[in-house]
């Protein structure tokens, strides 16, 4: 469910009377969990209206950004669009515009030159400029600071996967031209957005003794927010966009994500599940989409009466990279049967890749407990049918049953994930040892109760969630 989500404005002429296309619309569709009209699924509209009684979260510290409307323009190869564009903007924005020709007067400022560097994010971008001017080429290149960059170069200045708030590379489509001006019109004045990660650096297992050990965070983050800083890692929050990959594939457990908490989501599945079942659904799934193409596609697979499935609870989610082992693990352990996570498209090829790891160890860690078959699925979908084909061919498969798997922690053992497994000998699944390819190794013994730790090449341990489920 989408807090604080806007009710579309009501029908303006008689031919489309008010209430007609009421069981469409995108608010009715979402209390529905977006399933279609033509769903029975009272269980699951049940299940999420009781989130409602959950207490909010505990508030995430904030990240602020200040614009004072200091525009950058650098001419490129478009030295024309470029000139155009600064002409326009001027009357709004306080213009600065490089090209590599002499300056020609004009109602903003002109400079010449090359950019050497170009470092930051919104309200702090550095520029290091060589010739500045017609200066000479021995002549030191002079730094300047901006609030925005709008870049007109082949190739971007800034070349990440997911560039900086403030960074525009403009596009060559003249219509999206113009669009992304008015964009850049509006970043004048502070901004604020959550702080999407805890960093515990006692724990990181990025290098010891001048040893690298682990890069994963710094290798997967789109946005170059992680640097290496000596046995340690360190991530600039101006740049960090929340996808949460790097808790995602940190094996720790020194990064996490808070946006929200993992106990917190932990509460959300927890009381989605219990409700449902109480209410008399079976064979729950969660669903986690984000709130943009994974959001337009439900919405739209919905009113085509292609929506998803009764048992399919969906949850939204800034990004679906931060889901990862401490939400797949314990929404089993809360007695969902299965959870799939949505991508619509927008998500990297890098995130996906993490995912599909993600939910191989999970499957890994199921199957030696005697539960096989699919229960987590990354679900790649661009539209309502493909979206539809993929839940058709996601059965329903055999889980320990409602708070079946308990989490716990041992002061001497670290945490540890306790599984009951009625009538089955105990598989302690231990680390093998360091630099050896197979991450878990099964050992039978007799205890009705199995004792699974889940230990990286690194010797550290992570664990899936700070959230405990209630032994039956």
């Amino acid at each position: 469910m989408t807090v604080g989500y806007e009710v579309p404005k009501p029908a303006l002429t008689a031919a489309h009377p008010a209430g007609t296309d009421f069981r469409d619309a995108p608010l009715l569709l979402e209390s529905r969990g977006w399933s279609s009209s033509e769903t029975d699924c009272a269980p699951k509209v049940f299940a999420l209206a009781s989130l409602v009684n959950l207490a909010a979260p505990d508030p995430v510290a904030r990240i602020t950004y200040n614009s004072r409307g200091n525009l950058l323009i650098i001419a490129g190869d478009s030295p024309e669009r470029a000139r155009r564009c600064a002409q326009d903007l001027a009357g709004d924005l306080h213009v600065t515009l490089l090209t590599r020709s002499a300056p020609v007067p004009a109602s903003y400022i002109a400079w010449s030159g090359e950019i050497v560097s170009l470092t930051g994010f919104l309200g702090e971008f550095d520029a290091t400029i060589a010739g500045l001017n017609g200066a000479r080429a021995d002549a030191a290149a002079t730094p300047a600071r901006f609030d925005l960059v709008l870049d007109f170069s082949a190739h971007p200045l800034m070349g990440m996967r997911q560039p900086p708030q403030g960074y525009f590379h403009a596009p060559s489509d003249e219509e999206a031209l113009d669009a992304m001006l008015e964009e850049v019109r509006e970043y004048v004045g502070e901004f604020e957005k959550p702080k999407y990660f805890a960093y515990r650096e006692s724990i990181c297992a990025h290098s010891r003794s001048q040893v690298t050990g682990c890069n994963k965070c710094i290798e997967i983050c789109s946005t170059q927010a992680i640097v290496p800083d000596g046995d340690k890692v360190k991530v600039d929050p101006h740049l960090c966009m929340g996808c949460g990959a790097c808790a995602t594939v940190c094996p720790s457990g020194a990064m996490s994500y808070q946006y929200p908490r993992a106990a917190d989501r932990g509460a959300q599945m927890k009381q989605l599940i219990n409700a449902y079942r109480h209410a008399g659904g079976a064979d729950p799934c969660i669903v986690f989409h984000n709130g943009g193409d994974g959001r337009a596609l439900l919405a739209a697979a919905a009113a085509a009466g292609r929506g998803l499935p009764a048992r399919a609870l969906p949850l939204e989610t800034w990004h679906v990279a931060a889901v990862g082992l401490d939400l797949l693990l314990p929404a089993v352990a809360f007695g969902a049967n299965q959870v799939a996570v949505i991508a619509a498209g927008s998500e990297d090829s890098e995130y996906l890749a993490a995912l599909r790891e993600q939910m191989a160890i999970g499957e890994t860690i199921l199957s030696a407990l005697g539960y096989a078959g699919t229960h987590f699925a990354l679900i790649e979908a661009r539209d309502g049918q493909a979206l539809q084909h993929a839940f058709a061919h996601l059965a329903p498969e055999a889980v320990p049953g409602q708070a079946g798997i308990v989490l716990e922690r041992f002061a001497d053992r670290g945490p540890q994930l306790l599984v009951r497994a009625p009538g089955k000998p105990g598989v302690h699944l231990e680390p093998d040892r360091p630099h050896s390819p197979n991450l878990l190794r099964p050992r039978l013994r007799q205890p009705s109760r199995l004792v699974m730790a889940e230990r990286r090449a690194s010797s550290s341990c992570r664990w899936a969630s700070s959230a405990v489920a209630d032994e039956s």
